[in-house]
């Protein structure tokens, strides 16, 4: 009974993450146009990679992403991409592509506006009538629920050498195709990456970047804040903690190789939201290629 319980309602939590599209990591800065399609080859002039997500592992039934993206910078003021997304979470699955696009504004040789949008399509299945005992009269379409939308994403960024900010509106949805009974909300992102200086004479520190990043999403009357402090050793070794506020901590490392590769991987603990005695771990591991844009 326990595990049908726990699973229906992983089932149900996944039916709200559809109306979000996709599931936010702890490492959302390896991939910006995610969450805004302003960031469309606003950062690098091209990058791509895959990124790989476990979450609450002491669960059965708990959330899997499989993520896919590249974007490029075309030109002077033109970026895109695409974000390929698959999710498993106890007895559904979806799957979601979006095209992101951007039109960049140079103010000066050290300041850039970013305006972008995204066209995207997102599916939905799964199927309770497995978890109902053999014995039980029931009617199978009462327990198969899919959901099939065109979605848009829109968002602005801004970036000088020290401080990038952005805003998006993720999830807008555009078309319903075929019967759908989900509840749709938009999400809002808003995020801010500080550099700090490290620059104080000889020294360790004379080698290290750092940077702080606070991200917060809301929606249908929910929020949620990350922050986050980074810092790249001799421009090779990563290493990272952030905290989901009243939820998470994250911690994690990575090497970057042959100065355009970078793999990182970061551990979240968490008291599990189904049972509260167990703490949960969420594995994240991503392999980046990415050719900075030079200040």
């Amino acid at each position: 009974m326990m595990k049908l319980l726990t699973t229906c309602i992983l089932f149900f939590a996944t039916i709200h993450c559809f109306g979000q599209q996709e599931s936010i990591p702890g490492q959302f800065w390896n991939n910006q146009t995610r969450i805004n399609p302003a960031f469309a080859g606003l950062e690098y002039q091209l990058q791509g990679g895959l990124f790989y997500r476990n979450q609450w592992n002491k669960i059965s039934g708990a959330p899997q992403d499989i993520h896919g993206f590249f974007n490029t910078s075309i030109g002077d003021k033109w970026g895109v991409g695409i974000n390929l997304d698959g999710q498993t979470s106890g007895v559904a699955n979806s799957h979601s592509v979006s095209i992101p696009v951007s039109y960049r504004i140079q103010l000066n040789d050290k300041q850039t506006i970013a305006i972008g949008a995204a066209l995207g399509y997102s599916h939905i299945q799964g199927d309770l009538i497995q978890l109902i005992p053999p014995t039980a009269e029931t009617d199978p379409l009462l327990f198969q629920i899919r959901g099939r939308k065109i979605i848009g994403h829109t968002g602005v960024a801004y970036k000088n050498h020290w401080i990038t900010g952005s805003f998006s509106v993720r999830a807008l949805e555009i078309a319903e195709l075929g019967e759908n009974t989900f509840n749709y909300q938009p999400s809002f992102n808003t995020q801010v990456s500080l550099r700090i200086p490290t620059e104080f004479g000889s020294g360790f520190l004379d080698h290290t970047e750092a940077r702080l990043e606070a991200l917060h999403t809301y929606i249908n009357g929910f929020g949620r804040m990350q922050l986050n402090l980074r810092m790249v050793i001799y421009e090779r070794f990563n290493l990272f903690g952030g905290y989901v506020f009243s939820d998470q901590f994250i911690v994690g490392g990575g090497w970057d190789f042959y100065k355009k590769f970078r793999a990182t991987y970061s551990v979240g603990f968490s008291r599990s939201p189904l049972q509260s005695a167990v703490t949960s771990f969420t594995h994240e591991a991503a392999l980046i290629y990415q050719l900075p844009i030079q200040d």
